[in-house]
């Protein structure tokens, strides 16, 4: 089978505290056996492939004999290669994204995963149902990763998006960007804003014609226009709760120096926006990569 079409699984940390290296065996764990032997009816000598959910790989085939009456019985599989710099887009992608209603966020999730998605920032905003700094305790949380988890493997992406513990919007906007980072807030009913691709693609011209662009009033970008590149850079992308940012929320974002971009005429729903967002992102950095 080609290597594109193998199965993926994420070891976990005690997998990836073992000598992860070429004729090394390594010990499933019995839900990984459950779903490699018995879900995917995986025999001895099929290959898959092993993810440490941080970007690297290996090609693993299943070596020991399988019984499936016998519940201890250990399945082992060896690492035939590593596959280096495993990882889709050279881009990171990050969503901040403030919590909609209910378990919808789920769903989020599962779709932000399956985009290629690197970070999921869970945020209270002036609109979130969710009342600000209410715990939502470690089951939660332990519950979305898991979600982000089992859809890395079933898309067969390379990263495991890290979920990480909700914060307050105020808080995430003010915080220091990353080196080299490009921030992105959603809006609607903003005159002059630009379409979200239209600022992707406007970043991979010269700055002389970008500046033309300004010039000539087509759009209006902040910070003084001065757009980084992409190239090794990581972008982070805002999306609101269900009826979007207050006014006060998207000046403050802008006096940080974020860039408000729209995502057409359409008014999208908090699980919805996320997703088109990440997608009109995942789609023009694989179509630069391929042009």
């Amino acid at each position: 089978m080609q290597r594109s079409k193998l199965q993926r699984i994420t070891l976990d940390r005690t997998q990836l505290d073992e000598q992860l290296q070429v004729s090394a065996l390594l010990t499933l764990t019995p839900k990984q056996k459950h779903y490699l032997c018995h879900v995917l009816r995986l025999s001895t000598g099929a290959e898959f492939i092993a993810l440490d959910g941080m970007g690297h790989g290996w090609l693993t085939q299943i070596h020991t004999n399988i019984q499936p009456n016998d519940p201890t019985n250990l399945v082992q599989a060896q690492i035939l290669a590593e596959i280096p710099n495993y990882a889709e887009t050279e881009i990171e992608v990050m969503l901040a994204i403030a919590m909609p209603k209910g378990n919808t966020i789920e769903s989020v999730i599962r779709q932000a995963a399956e985009l290629g998605v690197r970070q999921i920032l869970p945020m209270w905003s002036d609109r979130t149902a969710i009342k600000p700094n209410t715990p939502l305790g470690s089951q939660k949380l332990e519950r979305w990763q898991r979600i982000a988890q089992e859809a890395t493997e079933l898309s067969w992406q390379a990263y495991v998006p890290q979920i990480a513990s909700p914060c307050a919007f105020k808080d995430l906007i003010a915080a220091p960007a990353q080196t080299s980072q490009t921030k992105l807030i959603c809006v609607t009913h903003q005159h002059g804003v630009p379409h979200l691709l239209t600022y992707l693609n406007l970043t991979y011209l010269n700055h002389d014609d970008l500046n033309n662009d300004l010039n000539s009033d087509r759009i209006d970008l902040q910070d003084d226009a001065k757009i980084p590149r992409f190239a090794s850079d990581s972008i982070l992308i805002a999306t609101g709760a269900e009826g979007g940012w207050t006014a006060q929320e998207e000046a403050l974002a802008i006096a940080n120096h974020w860039q408000p971009v729209s995502l057409g005429d359409r008014i999208l729903s908090a699980i919805t926006a996320p997703v088109v967002a990440l997608a009109i992102i995942r789609a023009a950095l694989e179509a630069r990569s391929k042009s």
